[in-house]
């Protein structure tokens, strides 16, 4: 399933921008821009029209599930959160609660995500001690003696709280009404536990872990966030603090502009990677085209200029996503063009072949550019994923003038191609300057976000 869909995205802008003054309470106008997000990623067309309802069976299921091992286990880990701040506090140190993911933990020992890798033990030597709420979107291993809220624990009891209580009044409610007061719950249940720290890390305005924020507020928490990658502005608008800049709620967070800003850190770009290729010219060597697999277009237009253009190539693979959702629906559309395929798998690079990496969305490509690999960017001119990003890019000439980069940046490995270009029309003159200033934001941000992020703490 592709997770962005222009038209529903609009449907759920104009339906959230209706209910925006809806509310009187406090905290339903604190917790009403976890719906943008939430609204969204349903990637249903009746989240604002549809009745809430509660399946009977999933209810006995969670309240079993709540009373024998959630509600017991929180009791545990809020007791153990205690006695680590009495700890810590008695000697002059303070307490972080920093977000993760258990997709992105890539250390068997840690529990921090891959993107901000370096962060706890930045704080560390400040003297802050880490404690981690987990999105748990899937398995998290074994981790003995780790002490960490879970995500799910979380929102089902929530759940649980409100689906006990609209069964007893059995009164209709609204699909996303009903979503905005267990978010509600969810923000009570976590400000038990955020009381005991001074420092609240919880990434963007992502319904999921918006409550976390909140929560982090009520306690007067330094409330820090923070871009983890490239974000196309209408494929994830919650990322942008200005979601909740009607909220007037004090908070720092680290895009590109204060990764350019900062007095504290230097800006610093590689600039190895401004090409020390010869000027390609087809020669008849081997070339290989390695496809980059996306969830957030699909693929059949590209798939198609492939089709149109494989002579060129002696290889062509499929560098999937490393949790292969929707692989299916990339495979089958490859078959229907009748392209023969292997997939592409870093360790087995061959030296001989001359690779091209060809996407649409996918930050994979950014990381790729900047290694100095050859990048063919397919898109609509007009719909390019990287032109419209979630935060405000550093300028180029900005970037120019403080010699971060110099001219000749991108100039022999970055290409753009639209559906009705041909392989060879890649190699003509073009003013990418428009993608390149994405490439070396993102340069900038993967470089220095640890080192930014840790001067927040403070």
């Amino acid at each position: 399933m592709k997770t962005f869909n222009k038209k529903l995205s609009t449907y759920n802008f104009l339906n959230y921008k209706k209910y925006f003054p809806y509310f009187e309470s406090r905290l339903e106008n604190l917790l009403y821009p976890s719906l943008r997000s939430q609204s969204l990623l349903s990637n249903q067309n009746n989240f604002w029209s549809k009745a809430y309802n509660v399946n009977k069976i999933f209810f006995i299921k969670n309240f079993i599930k709540v009373i024998f091992i959630l509600l017991p286990r929180l009791l545990y880990i809020l007791i153990s959160i205690i006695l680590i701040s009495s700890k810590e506090k008695s000697q002059g140190n303070k307490i972080a609660f920093l977000l993760s993911r258990a997709a992105g933990i890539k250390d068997k020992n840690l529990l921090e995500d891959f993107r901000f890798r370096g962060l706890e033990k930045s704080l560390l030597k400040k003297n802050i001690k880490s404690i981690y709420f987990i999105f748990d979107n899937q398995k998290i291993d074994n981790k003995k003696g780790k002490i960490f809220l879970r995500y799910r624990d979380i929102y089902s009891i929530s759940k649980l709280i409100y689906d006990s209580n609209f069964l007893i009044k059995n009164k209709t409610k609204a699909y996303w009404i009903a979503n905005l007061k267990i978010n509600i719950i969810q923000t009570k249940i976590l400000s038990i536990f955020l009381k005991f720290s001074n420092y609240c890390f919880f990434w963007d305005f992502n319904y999921q872990h918006y409550p976390f924020f909140i929560a982090g507020y009520l306690n007067n928490n330094n409330l820090i966030g923070s871009m983890h990658g490239f974000h196309n502005s209408e494929h994830m608008p919650w990322i942008n603090p200005s979601l909740i800049k009607h909220l007037e709620i004090n908070h720092k967070f680290c895009d590109y502009k204060l990764c350019a800003s900062s007095f504290l850190v230097p800006i610093k770009a590689s600039n190895e990677i401004r090409g020390d290729f010869k000027e390609f010219a087809y020669n008849g060597q081997n070339l290989s085209l390695v496809v980059v697999q996306e969830n957030q277009y699909s693929e059949n237009e590209l798939v198609n200029w492939i089709s149109r253009n494989k002579i060129h190539f002696e290889k062509i693979y499929i560098k999937f996503r490393p949790d292969k959702a929707d692989s299916e629906s990339l495979i089958k559309t490859f078959k229907d063009f009748q392209i023969t395929w292997n997939e592409y798998v870093d360790t087995e690079k061959n030296n001989n072949e001359n690779f091209f990496f060809i996407g649409q969305s996918s930050t994979y490509l950014l990381e790729l550019g900047n290694k100095g690999e050859k990048v063919i960017i397919f898109n609509d001119d007009k719909l390019n994923w990287f032109k419209n990003p979630a935060c405000e890019f550093i300028d180029l000439q900005y970037l120019l003038s403080k010699k971060v980069i110099n001219g000749n940046f991108l100039k022999k490995n970055l290409f753009y191609c639209d559906k009705k270009m041909t392989f060879f029309d890649l190699f003509k003159s073009k003013n990418l300057n428009d993608l390149k200033i994405a490439f070396i934001n993102h340069k900038i941000f993967v470089e220095n976000k640890i080192q930014i992020l840790s001067t927040l703490f403070n």
